[in-house]
This record gives structure tokens, sequence and C-alpha cells, in this order.
């Protein structure tokens, strides 16, 4: 990640993630099992940074002409 150091980037949960993407959680979840989407899992629990959110659409774009 490209933060600043003593910068905590912003965390979203699978809810918060799958608004921005417009896609259902589960979807959300599919992404991440396929390793396309980058997770931290704390406790039991999934977040997804916004730099992994930008990268995830950055290279979805990529493949659509």
């Amino acid at each position: 990640m490209n933060t600043p150091p003593n910068r905590i980037p912003r965390l979203h949960t699978l809810a918060e993630t799958a608004d921005i993407l417009r896609v259902c959680t589960k979807t959300v979840r599919r992404l991440i099992q396929r390793d396309e989407l980058r997770a931290l899992r704390v406790g039991n629990r999934f977040r997804i940074a916004d730099a992994d959110i930008r990268n995830y659409l950055a290279r979805a774009t990529d493949v659509c002409p």
C-alpha cells in the first residue's frame, strides 16, 4: 500500500465494498476467494482497504474495452 507512515488506511466491510462495487456481498466473497480482490482478515471478518478496491477496479477496467 502507498500510505504515508503513521497513516492507517480506511478499511471497508464486505457490505461497504459491495455498495462501492454495486454488487452483492456474495460476489465480494467470491472475488476474495478467487484472489481477484485483496482482503485482510480481522478476527473472523474480512476488511478491504481503499487501495485494494482501487486496484481491483483499475484491473477490471483494463480488461474491458
